[in-house]
């Protein structure tokens, strides 16, 4: 489990390097724009509990419909055989 408070810490400490405060009065009175140096996802933090308001993921590049379809083909043939797997292994023990 996270510990809030160390998010807070962790918060704070990225708030300091890129933060952005409203000035046009956009926001919320009290609260902290961060944008993340790795993803770029930008967040709204209330400033004096440190709990992330919204979080506007950057998107990335849009797969085409046949690149999607080959991924969730793939995922489930992989879900299929670990279910064949433990089916096999229940009736194992079964029979023992």
């Amino acid at each position: 489990m996270v510990d809030p408070r160390r998010i807070r810490i962790q918060n704070e400490r990225v708030s300091r390097g890129k933060s952005t405060k409203k000035r046009d009065g956009a926001g919320p009175p009290g609260t902290v724009e961060v944008l993340c140096p790795c993803c770029e996802t930008r967040l709204l933090v209330d400033a004096g509990t440190g709990v992330v308001l919204r979080e506007d993921r950057k998107k990335g590049p849009r797969q085409s419909f046949d690149q999607a379809l080959a991924v969730e083909r793939t995922r489930r043939a992989q879900s299929d055989e670990l279910f064949g797997k433990a089916l096999q292994s229940e009736r194992d023990q079964r029979a023992l």
